[in-house]
């Protein structure tokens, strides 16, 4: 918590600089934050919400246990590059983007490639099985099983929501990261240190 109060002591001191060097206090206070800064920007809302005007939160990683948890899940999900059903990025990136759009760029009578409300998508990847008159360009039905798994949301053992879904669309960005194939560095440094403590 110390880091939201260093934000509003920086705060008032610049604002009290701003006055002392222009002779007048600045008209309106903003703030930009992004990930950890996100964090900052909604802690700073709810605590000291006269500091700034506006905020602007990008990303904020409020729930970050879970959403290390929900990161770490990817790798189960997806496999190894080298396992039989892996889903190299080529495919995410084409034809899966491609079928994503198809089904859901025009929810707002619009086709322009964006999906104006991924939340009002309804994404079924059973299109994208393999049939007698599709062999390319289509996913078996381990694949498509581990495309509706990638985009749904993450369940803990009693079945309470540990993150959301994935939103439709989003697979052209997380193919680098998310669905590359290769585990969550917090999750190696997690069991590296597991492995540690019971040697």
């Amino acid at each position: 918590m110390a880091y939201i109060f260093s934000l509003h002591t920086i705060t008032q001191a610049g604002k009290n600089l701003t006055t002392a060097f222009y002779s007048a206090p600045a008209n309106n206070s903003y703030y930009l934050g992004c990930s950890g800064g996100g964090r900052q920007g909604v802690k700073a809302a709810e605590m000291f919400p006269e500091d700034f005007n506006g905020i602007v939160v990008g990303a904020p990683a409020v729930n970050f246990n879970n959403m290390t948890s929900w990161r770490a899940s990817f790798f189960d999900k997806t496999g190894a590059p080298s396992s039989p059903n892996f889903i190299p990025a080529s495919a995410w990136e084409g034809f899966i983007h491609d079928e994503v759009l198809n089904q859901c760029d025009m929810i707002d009578g619009v086709a322009d490639g964006i999906i104006e409300d991924p939340t009002l998508c309804d994404f079924r990847p059973e299109a994208l099985i393999c049939s007698g008159q599709n062999s390319t360009n289509c996913l078996s039905g381990v694949q498509v099983e581990i495309v509706r798994s990638v985009l749904s949301p993450l369940y803990g053992s009693s079945e309470e929501l540990v993150y959301p879904a994935m939103q439709p669309g989003s697979e052209v960005q997380a193919v680098q990261r998310l669905y590359s194939g290769t585990p969550f560095p917090y999750s190696l440094v997690c069991m590296t240190l597991l492995l540690k403590i019971s040697a």
